[in-house]
Protein backbone atom coordinates (compact mmCIF):
# COMPACT_ATOMS: atom_id res chain seq x y z
CA UNK A 1 0.00 0.00 0.00
CA UNK A 2 1.53 3.65 -1.32
CA UNK A 3 1.41 6.35 2.06
CA UNK A 4 2.87 9.77 1.58
CA UNK A 5 5.51 9.22 4.02
CA UNK A 6 8.38 6.55 5.32
CA UNK A 7 6.69 4.49 8.11
CA UNK A 8 7.59 4.43 11.32
CA UNK A 9 5.06 3.17 13.62
CA UNK A 10 1.48 1.53 13.02
CA UNK A 11 -1.58 0.66 15.09
CA UNK A 12 -5.16 0.29 14.15
CA UNK A 13 -7.90 1.97 16.03
CA UNK A 14 -11.64 1.17 15.66
CA UNK A 15 -10.80 -0.24 11.91
CA UNK A 16 -8.83 3.13 11.09
CA UNK A 17 -4.48 2.61 10.01
CA UNK A 18 -2.86 5.53 11.99
CA UNK A 19 0.57 5.97 10.96
CA UNK A 20 3.80 8.25 12.62
CA UNK A 21 5.23 9.14 8.57
CA UNK A 22 8.62 10.91 7.83
CA UNK A 23 10.27 11.65 4.90
CA UNK A 24 13.77 11.69 5.94
CA UNK A 25 14.71 9.95 9.47
CA UNK A 26 17.00 12.45 10.67
CA UNK A 27 14.77 15.61 10.70
CA UNK A 28 11.99 16.60 12.77
CA UNK A 29 9.33 16.42 10.34
CA UNK A 30 6.94 13.61 11.35
CA UNK A 31 3.39 13.32 10.79
CA UNK A 32 0.35 11.11 12.39
CA UNK A 33 -1.32 10.07 8.78
CA UNK A 34 -5.05 8.45 9.01
CA UNK A 35 -5.24 5.96 6.14
CA UNK A 36 -8.62 4.96 5.78
CA UNK A 37 -8.31 1.00 4.62
CA UNK A 38 -12.23 0.72 3.61
CA UNK A 39 -11.49 2.89 0.00
CA UNK A 40 -8.96 0.20 -0.65
CA UNK A 41 -11.97 -1.66 -1.86
CA UNK A 42 -11.80 0.86 -4.86
CA UNK A 43 -8.16 0.20 -5.24
CA UNK A 44 -6.38 3.19 -3.32
CA UNK A 45 -6.60 3.88 0.44
CA UNK A 46 -7.50 7.42 1.16
CA UNK A 47 -4.13 8.45 3.69
CA UNK A 48 -4.49 12.15 5.56
CA UNK A 49 -1.65 13.61 7.59
CA UNK A 50 -4.19 14.68 10.11
CA UNK A 51 -1.10 16.46 12.90
CA UNK A 52 2.21 17.00 12.75
CA UNK A 53 4.64 14.99 15.52
CA UNK A 54 7.41 17.88 15.90
CA UNK A 55 10.15 15.06 17.42
CA UNK A 56 11.95 11.78 16.18
CA UNK A 57 9.01 9.31 16.87
CA UNK A 58 8.90 5.90 17.06
CA UNK A 59 6.25 3.11 16.70
CA UNK A 60 2.72 3.47 17.70
CA UNK A 61 0.75 1.94 20.20
CA UNK A 62 -3.38 2.69 21.58
CA UNK A 63 -4.82 2.13 25.04
CA UNK A 64 -8.14 2.48 24.86
CA UNK A 65 -7.84 5.80 25.17
CA UNK A 66 -4.51 7.53 23.76
CA UNK A 67 -1.84 7.16 21.11
CA UNK A 68 1.75 6.35 22.89
CA UNK A 69 5.00 6.97 20.53
CA UNK A 70 8.68 7.38 21.64
CA UNK A 71 10.58 10.63 21.51
CA UNK A 72 13.66 8.73 20.46
CA UNK A 73 16.43 11.70 21.00
CA UNK A 74 14.84 12.72 24.53
CA UNK A 75 14.55 8.72 25.78
CA UNK A 76 10.65 9.38 26.45
CA UNK A 77 7.35 8.19 25.74
CA UNK A 78 4.80 10.18 24.75
CA UNK A 79 1.00 9.86 24.67
CA UNK A 80 -1.61 11.92 22.79
CA UNK A 81 -4.92 12.12 21.97
CA UNK A 82 -6.58 11.03 18.45
CA UNK A 83 -7.49 13.15 16.46
CA UNK A 84 -11.06 12.30 14.45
Amino acid sequence: MAVPHGICGQVFVDGVLYLVTTDAEETNEYWLTRVDVTSAGLGVPTCVDVARIPFQARALAWDGTKLWTNHREQNQIVAFAAVE
